[in-house]
């Protein structure tokens, strides 16, 4: 049941560089961060026409998560990857 109001959507895109999903994964775990669902798939940008790797994950948070600690947690952890990680919902 995705109703749940600690249930989030995040995407990810950026660069395909090796070992973004474990990175991600794995800061997600770190915070208690359950992952329900993950998808990931490769487009191609249009201009450059360089592959761009993209995610979505619906997450589960902890009850002493705010969504504000969720936004601080991925903008710092996209600056690291080189990234752009949003919120969905």
């Amino acid at each position: 049941d995705f109703s749940n109001s600690n249930t989030k959507i995040i995407e990810l895109s950026g660069a395909d560089n090796e070992g973004i999903v474990y990175s991600l994964t794995k800061k997600l775990a770190m915070n208690n961060i359950n992952i329900i669902e993950l998808e990931t798939f490769i487009d191609i940008a249009p201009i450059s026409a360089t592959p761009l790797f993209n995610l979505k994950a619906t997450i589960d948070l902890p009850s002493n998560l705010t969504i504000d600690s969720l936004h601080d947690i991925l903008e710092n952890h996209s600056s690291k990857l080189g990234v752009n990680i949003e919120i969905i919902n």
